[in-house]
């Protein structure tokens, strides 16, 4: 067995005994059997590929290589000793640049708020963290499992949160919900949320609550979530977690240093961007840089006339429209079996259903036949259920029809074989063979 401990000290805390520790918090993680450790194993390896290798790897965030800065933000959580811990006059600090999400993560106890501007690296910040636990939990049997869920998902307020999670692990990773029970029961899952400001604006407060009662009740070995900083402030309570951290924007050196480094695919945006102040500002985000990016890569700025666009949500439009046609370019080849309208028209019903569901990533291993209307899904049941009944009326006749074996040559056609009873009949009426029924 091995647990999870966690010394809480700090300058400015007023305590009546100075210099001890104010508390201890200690969670036990049950060393998994061999059988579980396979099984974790196998868990591990769905993570890795569909968050790591199918989105991380490929996310415009990761493709920038930049440094996220970090601050700390003092009250924005409710620390479980706040009421017997006076901090004196602190507030917000900035986090060097060399630690990783990882070392904070450890530092706060283990229970993280990650809080962010729209397109700040939120979800790219908890696939980092996700990535530095994998190769922890490959090395290391006692560490848990890092497990990545969306809380837009949770939409039934009479669910609890340990339901939900069960449920989840078994649609998303295809986890028997019995095992899903016993890992959660065992502490060996590392709970990493994605998505609290994507659940509906009269659930979420709720959906708060029902974290807080399966923490209390369970207990979790570390657990992370993740908000836009507008709708967590408009919660009327706070996390009941031990740390939150915000995702700074991009400083305006550390954008013109990469733009630099790009070389002269991107001058023309490098240019725009130190006479356009709406076209900064919205550089500041790690995504807007990068859609900005792609869509200008090898363009030349001055002919968007980007100027004469007014406002910065027409602006942001503009971009987007730009970084749409561009990538239509790249990648509709002219042999392409579908057009690009027949495209769009698929990419606007998939997105149209992600949204429905709360889902703002896509990737295969996450479809979900739910996406379907009623009467494709029909279509889907129907088919699969008569491919698969043929297919299993196949599998089973297949020995019946097949099971012949030479032994030996032996009679006038120069061979004995055993045959099973279609096979037999079938024998009889194309040549005179002695058949021996192996079906005793």
């Amino acid at each position: 067995m091995s647990h999870i401990a966690q010394n809480v000290t700090g300058s400015g805390n007023h305590l009546l005994a100075a210099g001890r520790d104010l508390y201890q918090v200690t969670c036990h993680v049950q060393q998994p059997s061999p059988e579980d450790r396979r099984n974790l194993l196998n868990l591990l390896g769905q993570v890795k590929q569909t968050w790591i290798a199918d989105v991380l790897c490929h996310s415009v965030h990761e493709t920038a290589l930049l440094q996220l800065g970090m601050r700390t933000e003092a009250g924005a959580v409710e620390h479980p000793w706040e009421r017997y811990l006076e901090a004196a006059g602190e507030s917000g600090r900035v986090l060097p640049f060399e630690m990783t999400i990882g070392q904070v993560f450890d530092d706060v106890g283990r229970m993280l708020l990650i809080l962010g501007e729209p397109g700040s690296g939120k979800t790219t910040t908890l696939l980092g963290l996700a990535r530095e636990w994998i190769t922890r939990a490959e090395s290391d049997p006692a560490a848990p499992v890092p497990v990545v869920l969306n809380l837009s998902t949770w939409t039934d307020p009479r669910k609890s949160v340990h339901a939900w999670l069960v449920k989840e692990l078994s649609v998303r990773y295809h986890v028997g919900k019995p095992l899903a029970r016993r890992w959660l029961r065992r502490h060996n899952l590392l709970l990493l949320l994605d998505g609290l400001d994507e659940v509906a604006d009269e659930r979420r407060a709720q959906c708060v609550k029902a974290l807080h009662a399966f923490v209390e009740e369970h207990g979790v070995p570390g657990m992370v979530v993740c908000c836009r900083v507008s709708e967590y402030r408009a919660l009327p309570f706070r996390m009941k977690l031990r740390g939150a951290v915000y995702l700074l924007p991009l400083r305006q050196e550390q954008i013109d240093a990469w733009l630099r480094a790009a070389g002269p695919r991107l001058a023309g945006l490098r240019g725009a961007l130190t006479t356009n102040a709406e076209l900064r500002a919205l550089a500041e985000t790690p995504l807007m840089l990068s859609v900005m990016a792609l869509a200008f890569d090898g363009a030349p700025i001055e002919a968007l006339n980007l100027d004469e666009v007014p406002g910065p949500q027409r602006l942001r439009h503009q971009i987007f429209t730009v970084y749409v046609d561009r990538m239509f370019d790249r990648r509709l080849r002219a042999d392409a079996p579908f057009t690009r309208g027949y495209t769009e028209t698929c990419l606007r019903w998939l997105a149209s259903g992600m949204l429905q569901r709360g889902q703002t990533i896509f990737a295969t291993e996450l479809l979900q036949p739910s996406l379907l209307t009623p009467q494709q899904l029909f279509s889907y049941v129907l088919i699969s259920r008569i491919l698969g009944a043929a297919l299993l009326g196949i599998t089973a006749m297949l020995p019946m029809i097949t099971q012949i074996s030479y032994v030996r040559g032996s009679d006038s056609a120069g061979a004995v074989y055993h045959a099973g009873p279609l096979s037999r009949w079938y024998l009889r009426i194309s040549r005179s063979v002695p058949l021996r029924d192996s079906w005793g």
